[in-house]
């Protein structure tokens, strides 16, 4: 467990954007950005490695509706950048979690499922389910690490402060530590994965960010 991992603002949206281009730049609310520069796309393709994110509830075809039903287009930063979403080849990567079970990658669940809109007791039984019955499957544990995460706290707090493990049944830590008190942010989650595939950097925040101890 991440005890000391910092979302970067309020509300959701800029903390997806975070997580994937290093900087918040180009949205302060919930809404329908169309952000103009790198992203974790970029760098994944340029070493020719696939991607795939796995929206619960998206309605797929590159859709840019702000929210369908329980699905909302701010906990999706893929389609907030203008070389996504208007790249046919990229915007077919972005698919409804249900094709989940053939791939992996990375995944979103809706405003139920996620407690926004819910709460945590609500949102735990469902990631119960979720995994319980994933989790022994082969796709699901070899050579995955698993990051659960939040975009953000309820905004009770100053620091921002958001719930983060990591795990899996092939996942094995360095450290015999079950906690790990190192200022982490949505950042490092990025530089973690870049340095994990030798992407190089997108020179945002992410450049300077703890990558996370493993």
């Amino acid at each position: 467990m991440l005890t000391n991992y910092l979302a970067t603002a309020h509300p959701s949206q800029p903390n997806y954007i975070a997580m994937i281009s290093g900087s918040t730049k180009g949205t302060k609310e919930d809404d329908e950005s169309n952000i103009d520069r790198k992203n974790i796309v970029d760098l994944l393709e340029a070493k020719d490695i696939s991607w795939k994110t796995y929206q619960e509830d998206y309605p797929r075809n590159c859709n840019k509706k702000m929210d369908i039903d329980k699905y909302v287009i701010n906990h999706n930063p893929f389609m907030s950048f203008k070389n996504i979403s208007t790249n046919k080849k990229r915007c077919a990567k972005i698919v409804n979690s249900i094709q989940l079970d053939k791939d992996i990658a990375n995944v979103s669940s809706n405003i139920d499922n996620d407690a926004h809109d819910t709460n945590m007791k609500f949102g735990s039984n469902w990631l119960k389910k979720f995994l319980s019955s994933r989790i022994k499957q082969k796709a699901f544990n070899e050579n995955t690490m698993f990051v659960l995460t939040s975009g953000e706290d309820d905004g009770a707090s100053d620091n921002n402060k958001v719930l983060t493990v990591l795990f899996g049944p092939d996942f094995h830590p360095t450290s015999k530590s079950k906690t790990d008190k190192t200022k982490y942010t949505h950042y490092s989650l990025l530089k973690t994965i870049e340095d994990n595939w030798v992407l190089g950097d997108l020179g945002q925040n992410d450049k300077k960010a703890n990558a996370i101890k493993l």
